[in-house]
């Protein structure tokens, strides 16, 4: 019998293997990750299409092509769609990513190629039904106007566009006349161009055996024509540096959002500053936490996170407080900037950090449906299962020194933008 009034021995984790992935061609040379765990009953497919916001030919089409896959194809209604899925015991999901069009449907094995049948359809033979496409057009300016008079969604909106500039492609915001201009054969020429040539990589997990990866082939790899890579559209940067205020809604509180420009996950800093990040604004027992909510009680939540995308990235902070701490708020965000470029942080708090983030990659590869939903995404950015090892072995290793020459690096005044959203005390 264990003695339960004796706590298990804390051990240290040095190493954390991510699973063995298979990769392999469909018959037109589509890539497959594969993920198998043979004892489950359950499967996850995500495809992964380079169809997002640097593909566009105008601006919202990558997003309102993906939301118009659940409206129906040449062989089935949007309600038969909803029945089918249903039937099967299936959810899908049609995430609409800054550089890539995602669409993951998760379901039970045994009805796994009718499932991938359904799938085929969606990529190969969307209708596009005028009617449908005015409901969603509607829809999504009626939804626009409502998330316009919050403030936390207009600084968010406002602080990516001072970051990147207004019509780059990570950078632009919707508006109501956006959706006005956009038409039908927009988004079928759109879906032509990269659904159809099979600009895409699949990603699947889960109880599989060959009967599956046959009935895959049989719908993906043999329908699905593959063509010619198109090359994004990535301008410059155009950063407005500074503060900015813009006028709120009226809420009780001021939105706060602070950025920066940095670079996309192959830097050789990225793993550095993803612990910065974490020490900073990144976790519940962060310092931006500690001090602004849970000593002063300036906000309810306050947070810092690195927004990377394929060909760029940023850094942002982001509260929402009253008026009248607005300018406190943005003094003791500084007072933390400084502190961490000036003095050298307890190894304590490091061991924190560092556990804190060790529990977190355990937590995203304990299984294969969270491991390939890992794996979609560094393969998205270029990148491949090492990169998940250097991070493990990156955190092991970092030092309070190294801590504070990445924070003399990147965490100076001078390179970020500020800006406030709602009343000005």
């Amino acid at each position: 019998m264990a003695n339960r009034k004796i706590p298990p021995r804390i051990q240290t984790i040095d190493r954390i293997d991510f699973p063995e992935v298979v990769n392999y061609h469909l018959d037109n040379e589509i890539p497959v990750y594969l993920i198998a765990q043979p004892d489950q009953e359950v499967f996850r497919l995500e495809i992964v299409v380079d169809a997002g916001r640097p593909y566009e030919s105008a601006p919202l089409v990558s997003r309102t092509t993906q939301q118009m896959l659940r409206e129906g194809t040449r062989h089935r209604s949007s309600s038969e769609l909803a029945e089918y899925l249903d039937y099967c015991g299936a959810s899908l999901s049609l995430p609409a990513q800054m550089d890539t069009a995602n669409l993951v449907v998760q379901g039970l094995r045994k009805h796994f190629e009718a499932i991938i049948t359904m799938v085929a359809e969606l990529l190969r033979a969307p209708s596009f039904p005028e009617d449908e496409w005015r409901a969603l057009r509607e829809r999504s300016k009626a939804n626009l106007r409502i998330e316009l008079e919050k403030n936390e969604v207009v600084a968010y909106r406002q602080i990516t566009e001072y970051l990147f500039g207004e019509t780059h492609p990570y950078g632009y915001n919707s508006h109501l006349v956006t959706y006005d201009e956009l038409t039908i054969d927009q988004l079928r020429g759109h879906h032509d161009q990269y659904y159809r040539t099979g600009q895409m990589k699949l990603f699947l997990a889960g109880g599989l055996g060959d009967p599956e990866l046959e009935a895959l082939n049989k719908c993906l790899g043999q329908g699905i024509p593959l063509g010619e890579a198109t090359e994004p559209r990535i301008p410059g940067a155009e950063m407005r540096r500074g503060y900015h205020h813009i006028p709120g809604s009226g809420q009780l509180q001021t939105a706060i959002r602070m950025g920066r420009p940095l670079f996309d996950r192959r830097h050789p800093d990225y793993h550095g500053l993803y612990i910065l990040n974490t020490l900073l604004g990144g976790y519940f027992g962060s310092r931006l936490m500690d001090n602004i909510r849970e000593e002063k009680g300036l906000t309810y939540n306050i947070y810092s996170s690195l927004d990377t995308n394929r060909h760029d990235g940023c850094w942002l902070i982001a509260c929402e407080t009253s008026p009248k701490h607005v300018e406190t708020c943005l003094a003791e965000i500084e007072q933390e900037m400084r502190k961490l470029r000036e003095e050298i942080m307890d190894r304590e708090e490091l061991e924190m950090v560092r556990n804190y983030l060790l529990g977190t990659f355990l937590s995203q590869v304990d299984g294969s449906l969270n491991s390939i939903e890992w794996l979609a995404g560094l393969v998205s950015d270029g990148l491949d299962p090492s990169f998940f090892s250097e991070a493990v072995q990156r955190v092991n290793e970092i030092q309070p020194e190294d801590i504070q020459r990445l924070a003399q690096s990147y965490l100076e005044p001078d390179s970020w933008t500020s800006l406030t959203v709602g009343v000005k005390s």
